[in-house]
């Protein structure tokens, strides 16, 4: 096995561990979920909490980047938004270990900063979409940057909710309920926004 390989395995195991322990985790367990030896860790990474930086800063730049989601972007408020509900959710329930991790550790002020970085970049990236539209004089003008942070809130709320709440909260788990959510948030955010 190569040494990507052997890191790419301590990465998977690592993310894993730290999901369902948080800091607690301990490189013994680490190692074995990756079938490594503990030295084998500690080459790579040096202690744990190198091994937790990296494994916070590899899946935090691992998601769709704002420049992709502008490729996408038609500027009809409507379907562009639908599109932003629909990769959230698709992303954020690819990674819903990384976002287990990034509760449990998120008053670690060392690591606060690396976790909140998606969410203030997606949330920046949609008031900028807002403030091009409103410029355009397609919508009305609003706190853009409060609008931006709600519809995501809204998104990531169903994603908690999923991962924690009852069958009955959970709009995720099945197209017709996520698709009725997704079209819910979008036409309250069209109705304050179309002029």
């Amino acid at each position: 096995m190569s040494k990507r390989e052997t890191k790419e395995r301590i990465y998977k195991a690592a993310l894993a561990v730290f999901s369902e322990k948080g800091a607690a985790a301990t490189t013994r367990e680490i190692a074995k979920r990756a079938h490594v030896n503990e030295v084998t860790l500690f080459r790579h990474f040096g202690n744990k909490e190198n091994l937790l930086q990296s494994v916070i800063e590899r899946f935090s730049t691992a998601g769709m980047l704002t420049e992709e989601l502008d490729a996408q972007l038609t500027g009809d408020l409507s379907s562009d938004l639908r599109f932003l509900a629909h990769t959230y959710l698709k992303t954020a329930l690819e990674r819903a270990e990384y976002i287990r991790l990034g509760i449990m550790e998120a008053s670690r002020k060392e690591l606060a900063h690396t976790l909140g970085e998606i969410p203030k970049q997606l949330t920046s990236h949609l008031a900028d979409y807002f403030r091009k539209l409103h410029q355009q004089g397609v919508i009305c003008e609003a706190d853009y940057m409060l609008m931006a942070h709600i519809f995501y809130g809204m998104l990531f709320q169903s994603v908690i909710t999923k991962e924690y709440q009852t069958e009955e909260l959970n709009y995720l788990d099945h197209e017709e309920k996520r698709d009725k959510l997704i079209d819910t948030i979008v036409e309250l955010f069209v109705c304050k926004l179309n002029r």
